[in-house]
């Protein structure tokens, strides 16, 4: 007996820790859900990221380096004439800084130190210092003259990072949008569900009746049957809406995956005042004589993907000349 008592209760508290872990889900939740985490919203996210990458990895290029290097050679190789040194060990230096430009025009200001000792048997150099001071600049004279190709190629990744933002309120749009249709999706299901469980039990008792007639000689069997098939058929379209729920919580957490373990509860809205939303969305939209493309960032998109495709062209029709460049150094 005190076995049965510890498994009510035991019962009781999963039951409880079961209900506690439910998610009302109403038409206020899709702005909460678009806010979380979702496979959609990260490949969202991750398209903009992208773009931004992009721009700035081709901006980077014409930012201000530094650079060094160094080596060290010995050579222990006898002279073939007494009078033709050997230098060994040779040491070189340089370092610097360069700039590449989206003009046409690279820069780069370095100095170099070579450290050399040589020998002969008449004479012996040791640690011989050269330091050169180099001013180098190269002009690009077909390709990229006046940095055409490169300034198209800056003007096109930037466009391309706009468009991906634009792109991201676009697709967040559309996610809040399933979101929503699948929520009055449920509600309608919850309502169909709720009207269909009334009518079965309504068909129900009335096939109860109608046996109790016949078991009096009241009603014959054909009016028992056509209850009892009725009762059939609703018990049928009942199952089926419980079947089109399950699909369309399986598409909720797809959607939203932060759900999954929960139970989801559907709130139902006042459907009067949502009947006149609609009503009064339906007259704002015939209202209006042409398409109102300020609601929408569609256009704007695609005007930037045809700047896009110019600067783009513009970029590749310079490349497919010879490549010239004039360069000077001075030291």
């Amino acid at each position: 007996m005190r076995f049965c008592k510890y498994l009510v209760l035991f019962l009781a508290l999963l039951a409880t820790a079961v209900r506690a872990d439910t998610y009302s889900f109403s038409e206020s939740s899709v702005t909460e859900l678009s806010k979380g985490q979702s496979p959609r919203l990260d490949e969202i996210k991750a398209g903009l990221l992208q773009a931004e990458v992009n721009s700035k990895s081709r901006e980077e290029q014409f930012g201000l380096e530094g650079y060094v290097g160094g080596s060290y050679s010995e050579n222990r190789a006898r002279a073939l004439l007494d009078f033709i040194p050997i230098y060994s060990p040779i040491r070189t230096s340089e370092f610097g800084i360069r700039k590449n430009t989206a003009y046409g025009v690279n820069t780069s200001l370095g100095a170099s130190v070579e450290q050399v000792t040589g020998r002969t048997p008449s004479f012996r150099l040791r640690n011989a210092t050269t330091t050169v001071l180099k001013l180098g600049v190269s002009i690009d004279l077909w390709q990229d003259i006046f940095g055409r190709a490169s300034r198209a190629e800056l003007d096109q990744l930037s466009l391309a990072q706009e468009r991906a933002e634009i792109e991201k309120n676009i697709n967040t749009r559309a996610y809040q949008l399933s979101l929503r249709r699948l929520y009055w999706s449920l509600v309608a299901n919850k309502l169909s569900l709720n009207i269909t469980q009334a009518l079965l039990e309504q068909s129900m008792q009335q096939a109860k009746e109608a046996s109790k007639r016949s078991a009096a000689y009241v009603a014959d069997s054909a009016e028992v049957a056509r209850y009892e098939a009725q009762v059939t058929a609703r018990r049928s379209a009942y199952s089926g809406l419980n079947y089109e729920r399950e699909n369309l919580i399986k598409s909720l957490m797809m959607l939203a995956p932060e759900l999954n373990g929960k139970e989801v509860k559907i709130e139902v809205p006042n459907i009067d005042a949502t009947v006149n939303e609609v009503l009064a969305c339906s007259q704002v939209i015939g209202a209006a004589k042409q398409t109102p493309l300020e609601n929408t960032k569609y256009d704007e998109m695609i005007s930037m993907l045809k700047k896009e495709k110019e600067c783009k062209l513009k970029s590749i029709d310079r490349s497919r000349g010879p490549s010239l460049k004039l360069a000077r150094h001075f030291r």
